[in-house]
């Protein structure tokens, strides 16, 4: 997986990108499983949320083939309406000037469905947050206590806004069936 979506601090949402990971189709697909998953949760609880992406311990920035930077493009042209009525902002944590360009580069291919930002710091990423979001929310929370950021699926058991996937067998299929409406949805 190219990382856990922690929904500890739920409306705020994050996903910091597992440094080591190699992107695959396999890896692709379940990172898309669990974000559709999200878009569900949004849906039940009547909710949008704020996305922040944490890039900046991707060692691999250099190397993400266009290929799944075409995909993403794809994928969001896919589900823009469902980010547009769940989605309050996306946040974009990434210090990497060429990372920056990449996604530059990306977001002149596809139009946001929210508000984004591409942060350099965790200061800024808060203005956005308490600006576009109307969240007044501190970002490096994340970063004071490493568990939060790289084991979430543990803790989320515990959170009343936990991700619908980790809930019981009943519940489950609830959510495959969400998601395979949502790609109905999207393929119509």
């Amino acid at each position: 997986m190219i990382g856990n979506f922690n929904t500890e601090f739920w409306p705020v949402v994050y996903l910091k990108v597992d440094n080591t990971i190699e992107i695959t189709d396999e890896i692709f697909d379940e990172y898309k499983k669990k974000y559709l998953s999200l878009l569900v949760s949004c849906k039940r609880l009547g909710d949008k949320i704020a996305l922040i992406f944490d890039l900046n311990n991707y060692k691999n920035i250099e190397n993400i083939p266009v290929k799944y930077i075409m995909k993403q493009v794809q994928f969001n042209k896919e589900i823009y309406k469902f980010n547009k009525e769940y989605l309050r902002g996306i946040c974009i944590l990434c210090k990497s000037k060429t990372f920056k360009n990449i996604l530059n580069m990306y977001f002149a291919f596809s139009k946001p469905a929210a508000p984004f930002k591409l942060c350099r710091s965790n200061e800024k990423a808060n203005i956005f947050l308490q600006d576009k979001c109307r969240l007044n929310f501190d970002v490096s929370i994340f970063n004071k206590n490493d568990t939060l950021a790289i084991d979430v699926e543990e803790e989320e058991e515990e959170n009343e806004h936990s991700n619908v996937y980790e809930e019981e067998n009943d519940n489950n299929n609830d959510l495959l069936s969400d998601i395979e409406n949502f790609a109905i949805a999207i393929n119509n």
